[in-house]
């Protein structure tokens, strides 16, 4: 498993070439949490992301791999009870204060 700062692999996987373009890598847990990029391209063991990691993930970090991503904003004053479709992955996701 290696990390930069636009891609993720993982040695143990074996992904069909291209099957993720257009989705989301939500890393959820370990080094860099809570940050969503749009999957731009992706080999056997490698996904490339559309813009750099806020903070480089290691190998503490986690992630899950989404058709579509969401976020709620419950920063004021745009908390919102809804969640919304996340169309521009270069906007860091702000934690509840």
């Amino acid at each position: 498993t290696g990390w930069g700062t636009l891609t993720i692999s993982d040695n143990t996987k074996n992904w069909t070439p291209g099957a993720y373009v257009g989705k989301f890598v939500v890393l959820v847990g370990g080094t860099g949490a809570n940050q969503v990029r749009k999957i731009v391209g992706n080999d056997a063991t490698t996904l490339t992301v559309d813009s750099a990691w806020f903070t480089t993930p290691n190998g503490t970090t986690t992630f899950r791999i989404y058709d579509k991503a969401y976020r709620y904003n419950t920063s004021f004053p745009f908390a919102s009870p809804t969640a919304h479709l996340i169309t521009d992955t270069t906007m860091p996701i702000t934690p509840a204060m």
